[in-house]
């Protein structure tokens, strides 16, 4: 099993990997307070979620002083690893009698670990303990906004609207989407491990992280879909329909992500130093820091056929 901060090391070393014998699967817990109110037609609710996941699996390394050649893996339940997760969530409905219906829901939200992109569940892509002791895991995988997890503000607000039409019904729907700046990580770079690191067994370089920058953020960004559909009343039980789904009907291109990289450089900023965990080593972003890099998808136009039974 191959940790995603680095390719396998070009050492001359066998990697004995082996399983805990205490083995337990990911555990999460959570704790949910809500409130809910309906009366004619609508509907309201809040709910308070603060949730806890720990217990997750992870290959650990380890060999700090055993010789050179002597690191060893164990798949285990990490110590340390943990998820946080502390939610608003906010969700309104109103239904009218003419066919009418609108609606939305509002979350504010925070994830943090120290995990990298575990989405909860089991998993050994932390690099953390890639390195035995050798490396700090402030270095490896802070603790801090979970990448790709952790996003303030995301907001839904759609209306759909139903009548008799014929033969049939015919319906339009409207959905917009909000989503706040999220969180990819902190800042990174490629770093060379020292030369008593390599001894051990370990790879050659990994990627060092620098909290002490503060994390990266990527830009909020809103969309509409449109949704137009017609269903045909031919028999009791044959019921033909038609659809037209129109994603990002703005054709909003912003940008979605920025581009993050960069190296691990000495005082003098030169690239690679011998031994990249010094604390004196520094971050030194790419030409192309925090420049757009990806974008919202174009708008798509689907024209659906179908016969329900």
């Amino acid at each position: 099993m191959t940790p995603r901060a680095y390719r396998p090391s070009t050492n001359a070393v066998t990697h004995a990997c082996r399983k805990h014998t205490n083995l337990k699967a990911p555990r999460s817990r959570e704790l949910i307070l809500g409130y809910r109110h309906e009366l004619d037609g609508q509907s309201f609710t809040a709910n308070l979620i603060r949730r806890w996941t720990d217990q997750f699996i992870d290959d650990i390394w380890y060999g700090n002083g055993m010789g050179p050649g002597l690191a060893k893996i164990v798949i285990a339940n990490d110590p340390s690893g943990r998820q946080d997760y502390y939610g608003l969530e906010l969700t309104y409905r109103r239904t009218f009698q003419n066919g009418l219906s609108v609606g939305g829901n509002l979350t504010w939200a925070r994830t943090l670990e120290n995990q990298g992109e575990t989405n909860g569940a089991s998993s050994a892509s932390s690099p953390a303990h890639n390195f035995g002791n050798l490396i700090p895991d402030s270095q490896l995988q802070p603790y801090g906004p979970a990448p790709n997890l952790d996003r303030t503000v995301m907001a839904n607000l759609d209306a759909t609207y139903q009548w008799n039409l014929g033969p049939g019904q015919a319906n339009v729907g409207l959905i917009g989407t909000y989503k706040g700046k999220s969180t990819p990580g902190f800042p990174q770079g490629f770093a060379l491990t020292p030369a008593a690191v390599q001894a051990q067994g370990y790879a050659p370089y990994y990627y060092r992280q620098f909290p002490e920058l503060g994390p990266q953020r990527d830009p909020s960004y809103y969309s509409f879909d449109l949704q137009m559909g017609y269903q045909w009343n031919l028999a009791q039980k044959v019921k033909p329909y038609l659809k037209l789904n129109v994603q990002n009907v703005l054709n909003q291109m912003a940008p979605v992500g920025r581009q993050w990289s960069g190296n691990v450089v000495d005082p003098g900023g030169n690239p690679y130093p011998a031994d990249g965990t010094l604390a004196s080593n520094k971050f030194l972003p790419d030409p192309t820091y925090g420049k757009p890099g990806i974008y919202q998808n174009p708008r798509t136009i689907q024209l659906v056929v179908g016969c329900r039974f």
